[in-house]
């Protein structure tokens, strides 16, 4: 990649080797010098990224740091929750089962006094 520095002394040189007059070389040179000032250059670019990056990166290291606490902080109640849904769970199948179970001796039972009479 070509360098950004711009080297007015050697370009003034180089316009003068072609012909230009000293006067004229120089103040060719300065008005380009000028014009290009505002220009990004490659360490311009590398520059404003590298604060860029910095910046990102703090901000990501705040509102990531309170976002991981807030969800450690869900997380433990949802984890209470979810206990609390599997328990009741386990007490409905335990209900049920047994309910099942009381329903399937009944019908033995009658079943079984039909049979004999």
């Amino acid at each position: 990649m070509p360098s950004a520095e711009f080297d007015t002394l050697a370009e003034t040189r180089e316009l003068q080797a072609a012909g230009i007059e000293a006067a004229h070389a120089e103040a060719i040179v300065s008005a380009l010098r000028r014009a290009t000032d505002g220009l990004l250059t490659e360490s311009r670019f590398d520059a404003a990224m590298a604060e860029q990056a910095a910046r990102l990166e703090k901000h990501l290291e705040t509102h990531l740091g309170e976002q991981r606490v807030y969800l450690e902080k869900r997380l433990g109640e949802n984890n209470l929750a979810i206990a609390e849904f599997k328990s009741e769970v386990y007490r409905y199948l335990w209900l049920h089962g047994s309910m099942i179970i009381l329903v399937l001796t009944s019908l033995y039972v009658m079943v079984e006094s039909w049979m004999r009479g």
